[in-house]
């Protein structure tokens, strides 16, 4: 099992439910092109959200069958390993009848969207930290109609708060939700880290199997 952890360049990414014939069309990838982010269809649960700088993404490569979690259950862990890392800020948040975690029914400050496939799941959430939220406002994040996007550092008035302080709760969260020990990759497997690295840098990497 892995998880890694990432921070955007911003991009605009929309589900699978939205790809092909159901997307976006170009005059509006464009515009949202031309607010300085790029334009992704991934095959993650979902509608159209953003990432971006204080953003914390984690995708989370798990196989569910050991534990015999389902899909709903996972995305059910993923919540409260946010809620853990929001509460460990002092701000607490809770789960609605949408997926994500929220501060209340009108306000959002992390995302959900997951893909399982023969019980190994991809993709995975966002938290915002230090965000900047004007992104949101150029679509309707998530297809939810009238909602608001939060982030630890509006709701704590304090703009200090980044990723990289936050990861270090969040992994607590995690490893406390999900029952696992977290050690960083470079000191399991070295030569995987490096070629992750690679790719996340480049966009190509080596990959081999023996």
């Amino acid at each position: 099992d892995l998880i890694l952890l990432v921070e955007h360049l911003p991009t605009y990414t929309n589900g699978r439910r939205n790809r092909g014939e159901r997307s976006i069309d170009e005059q509006e990838s464009t515009r949202l092109e031309r607010l300085g982010a790029t334009y992704v269809e991934s095959l993650r649960g979902g509608e159209i959200t953003f990432h971006g700088p204080g953003q914390l993404v984690a995708y989370p490569i798990l196989d569910l069958k050991p534990a015999k979690l389902s899909v709903k259950c996972y995305v059910s862990y993923l919540e409260k390993a946010i809620i853990a890392t929001c509460a460990e800020w002092g701000v607490e948040t809770i789960t609605t009848e949408n997926t994500g975690v929220w501060i209340n029914d009108q306000k959002k400050i992390a995302a959900i969207g997951v893909q399982v496939q023969r019980y190994i799941t991809s993709h995975g959430l966002a938290l915002n930290c230090n965000t900047d939220l004007d992104f949101f406002k150029e679509i309707v994040a998530c297809g939810l109609v009238g909602k608001e996007t939060t982030s630890l550092s509006k709701e704590l008035k304090d703009p200090s708060i980044n990723v990289e302080k936050v990861i270090p709760t969040f992994l607590k969260g995690f490893g406390a939700t999900f029952n696992r020990t977290l050690i960083p990759l470079c000191e399991v497997n070295p030569d995987l880290e490096k070629l992750i690295h690679e790719y996340v840098q480049n966009g190509t990497a080596s990959f081999e199997t023996a």
